[in-house]
């Protein structure tokens, strides 16, 4: 971090004050965990071991009950890839309307067509559906060859953000493309890096990138003995990690 950054002003787009942290959240204690440590927006999912799969409507009004921080909910039906055939996508069209109607403040969602491309169609629909509430498009994008022009399709058809490593498996492998996409594309949607954020690199990804918002699961392992049947193991957002990358951003 050079002078100009450390010195870098309040009204300065590299401010650090106006951060916001996204937790990836599975449970109603990984909600009260992230909202006692500063948190400012959930994302809800399942299997977030899978990379997150659609939530249960009765999570998502367990959580709304127990917290105040906005929540927004993934909608994908499978673990894989992001090529769903149609069957899937009215299984996502309705998922996404049910969690909607139970007070969801946006929905996390991508599907691509068989040309590696945004499946336009599908998108248009859930725009439409969302309406005022927030759309977001997740790491299918880092999935594609053609980032740049799934972007600008995003913009078209008015998405609110996109959640994304820069095309690399995290974060700190991906900050030059995160960079970019933030001084092309930040004035016209949110860049919200994910995948690696932790408390000794939230600040570095920040300074350079110039995004003003981070996503992650910021969790410990925790066990419940399920052997023979399955692992024992499973992610639980950490209050203390949360804190420490709050902390960091608050030290500059």
């Amino acid at each position: 971090m050079n002078a100009a950054d450390i010195g870098a002003r309040k009204d300065d787009p590299r401010s650090l004050d106006r951060v916001k942290i996204e937790v990836c959240i599975a449970s109603v204690a990984d909600a009260v965990a992230a909202e006692k440590a500063g948190a400012d927006r959930l994302e809800l999912n399942q299997a977030i071991e899978l990379g997150g799969l659609t939530p249960p409507v009765a999570l998502l009004q367990q959580v709304k009950s127990a917290v105040e921080l906005p929540v927004v909910c993934m909608v994908r039906p499978r673990g894989g890839g992001f090529h769903y055939r149609s069957d899937e996508l009215m299984v996502m069209h309705a998922c996404a309307k049910r969690l909607l109607e139970a007070g969801a403040d946006g929905i996390v969602c991508g599907a691509l067509n068989a040309n590696d491309g945004l499946h336009s169609t599908f998108w248009r629909d859930m725009k439409a559906m969302v309406r005022y509430r927030e759309l977001i498009f997740h790491r299918a994008i880092d999935t594609v060859e053609s980032p740049e022009k799934v972007l600008e399709e995003l913009i078209a058809l008015n998405t609110t953000r996109v959640l994304t490593s820069g095309g690399q498996p995290t974060v700190t492998e991906g900050i030059e493309q995160l960079q970019r996409w933030q001084s092309d594309y930040g004035s016209k949607i949110e860049i919200l890096p994910g995948s690696g954020v932790r408390p000794d690199n939230a600040v570095k990804l920040l300074r350079q990138t110039g995004c003003q918002q981070l996503h992650g699961t910021f969790s410990t392992p925790t066990t419940d003995a399920a052997s023979p049947v399955g692992v024992d193991e499973y992610p639980a957002a950490s209050q203390e990690v949360i804190e420490a990358v709050r902390a960091a951003i608050a030290a500059e």
